[in-house]
């Protein structure tokens, strides 16, 4: 039995994420999670029905950790502070839980049912929540008539192009600054385009 019956599910998710990041999800058995969790393995097939759902389980509360608020009190919060926000929390979110990210990511090419928790299930509740903050602007008269999902999917895949030159593209590296200048760019981007307006003489 693992140590504390309340916390036997978080135990088996933190040696499971442990292992996961050292071996790897396929080379990963569930008789090793138990023994790193000090547990019977029957007692992880309680929690989880299989090894997959362990890692949909640890990928789902990172996923959405912090979203909820970043939302909270719109009225009060200018636009760009809202997306910058949102930017920031996605970042501290994936450097939190890069091992974690990194073997969710691999094992979504090659297993569907963590292809679909990931991409149409997580991503679009962070896609919704997106989307349902651009529709009360919309409807407060702030933002223009559109398609609230497009303009979500729009600036996530805006954010992404910032990830795949932060993580993918070495040699482009990034400091805090050159950061913050590319953030702050994308919103600017997003809400008020490239066309230069008239008076605009920055």
């Amino acid at each position: 039995m693992c140590a504390k019956k309340r916390d036997t599910r978080k135990i088996i998710l933190d040696a499971a994420l442990k292992l996961f990041s050292e071996k790897g999800f396929s080379a990963t058995t569930t008789r090793e999670i138990a023994y790193e969790a000090r547990c019977a393995e029957g007692t992880i097939f309680r929690y989880f029905p299989t090894k997959k759902d362990i890692l949909i389980s640890l990928a789902r509360p990172v996923a959405l950790h912090g979203l909820k608020q970043v939302f909270e009190d719109l009225p009060e919060t200018n636009d760009e502070t809202v997306l910058q926000n949102i930017m920031e929390n996605r970042l501290k979110v994936i450097s939190e839980n890069m091992k974690l990210l990194k073997v969710i990511i691999t094992e979504a090419q090659f297993h569907e049912e963590i292809r679909k928790e990931v991409y149409e299930n997580i991503g679009a509740e962070i896609l919704g929540a997106l989307a349902g903050y651009i529709e009360k602007r919309i409807a407060k008269g702030i933002f223009r008539p559109l398609d609230s999902v497009i303009a979500a999917r729009i600036f996530g895949g805006m954010f992404l192009s910032f990830l795949i030159s932060k993580y993918m593209l070495p040699p482009e590296k990034f400091d805090e600054e050159d950061q913050k200048v590319y953030l702050q760019e994308i919103v600017n981007i997003f809400l008020h385009g490239v066309v230069k307006k008239e008076g605009d003489n920055t």
